[in-house]
């Protein structure tokens, strides 16, 4: 029997229900796909980035469903895809379009990958340029998307170590390494979130758990906000994403984990949260890049502290859906905390916050952050362009605004 600590047992609990791993989602349609035969997916989360995935799969002959909440995918095998009619739109989603160039390079037909504003500013030749060391002939406009694709190829695998940490470079590498001759590997410096590894091993009945990234504005909230205990069930406690936990439990917070099991391969459990006294940090870069997209909700919680908090190796967060590290101290500054940073590193002092207008450049993690730190401190914090949270998390606003936790 698990005992948990007094200051749990003694409160009364509120529980949110927290969308399922987006990650995993995206890992689950694509791999699913690539099988022969029914694959049943199970708390599949329908967001607007893993939609961008379910499209572009239909466009080359694949049968998705969705049945009660489960969504069946038809898988067609390595080569049953077909050639789709028009450009193959990824929307907002990175994962959609470097996951999906790694198995469109090894295809017998011809490709264009395109995506919205955001995303056609981020860089692609992180992908573009190992998949050309397979034998791949694929082209970047200025380094960017739209990818042109020439199908056709005969891959050979390759040994690679990406000059970046990026689970989606590994994952890219790794699916086009499912048609390659020879033995494809990626060798890492940093871990990443290893999804994909565990999702080729996986078949036939996939149960995605709860995203952590998502639970962890909520985890944010429980620790900073007075009042009951918040109870987060079946989040996925994979540890190559455990960073935001392993951070927050630095800085004091009161974190505890019931009902620990797997589904499939993939760890999960139960979540309690509550108020905690936060204090600064350092945050190198090892811990950081398990907490990649926790990155702007850690801002939040480090504002709340009465001290400096350091955040190094913050190179990679200037190529997400935004320059997050920019957004973030432009945001913060507005509302009156002081936030430096220099190439390698930013420093948050915590502070007094005032009304202020925040700028959340189309990002859906930059816009939930400001919206939980209005919740947090019942000021009106003005946050304009902050309409993409359907991206990651549809019912974030329903939560944040019906929800008996606030």
């Amino acid at each position: 029997m698990l005992l948990l600590p007094l200051w749990i047992v003694l409160l009364v609990i509120k529980s949110v229900v927290i969308p399922g791993d987006k990650s995993i989602s995206h890992r689950a349609l694509l791999i699913s796909a690539l099988r022969k035969g029914i694959t049943k997916i199970h708390g599949f989360l329908e967001s607007d980035d893993c939609i961008a995935t379910a499209r572009a799969l239909r466009m080359m002959g694949v049968t998705i469903e969705n049945k009660n909440d489960v969504w069946l995918v038809h898988g067609v095998g390595l080569h049953g895809l077909k050639a789709p009619k028009n450009s193959i739109d990824c929307g907002n989603s990175g994962t959609t379009m470097r996951l999906l160039a790694g198995i469109l390079v090894a295809q017998s037909f011809d490709s264009v990958l395109i995506g919205d504003e955001s995303l056609s500013k981020r860089p692609m030749m992180r992908i573009v340029e190992p998949l050309r060391k397979m034998g791949a002939r694929i082209e970047a406009t200025d380094g960017h998307a739209p990818l042109n694709i020439t199908g056709g190829n005969v891959l050979h695998g390759i040994s690679y170590t990406p000059p970046m940490a990026s689970a989606q470079v590994k994952s890219c590498i790794l699916l086009a390494g499912l048609y390659a001759k020879g033995k494809t590997e990626v060798v890492e410096p940093i871990k990443t979130r290893n999804h994909t590894e565990l999702m080729l091993e996986h078949k036939g009945n996939i149960q995605v758990p709860g995203d952590l990234s998502s639970a962890a504005f909520f985890i944010v909230f429980a620790c900073i906000r007075q009042g009951e205990a918040i109870r987060l069930p079946a989040i996925g406690l994979n540890p190559t994403r455990t960073g935001v936990l392993d951070i927050l439990r630095a800085m004091g917070a009161k974190i505890a984990i019931e009902n620990q099991r797997c589904f499939g391969s993939e760890p999960v459990g139960d979540m309690i949260i509550h108020a905690s006294k936060l204090k600064a940090v350092d945050i190198d870069e090892a811990m950081l890049v398990r907490a990649i997209d926790e990155f702007p909700i850690l801002m939040i919680a480090a504002a709340c502290t009465d001290g400096v908090t350091c955040f190094r190796g913050i190179e990679e967060l200037r190529h997400k859906e935004s320059d997050r590290v920019q957004a973030m101290q432009e945001g913060l500054t507005n509302l009156g905390i002081r936030v430096d940073v220099d190439v390698h590193e930013v420093r948050v002092r915590g502070g007094e916050f005032q009304s202020g207008v925040v700028d959340a450049r189309g990002d859906h993690r930059i816009a939930m952050a400001f919206y939980i730190l209005e919740k947090l401190i019942a000021s009106n914090i003005g946050v304009i362009n902050g309409d993409m949270v359907k991206t990651s998390f549809p019912n974030f606003h329903e939560i944040t605004y019906h929800s008996s936790i606030f």
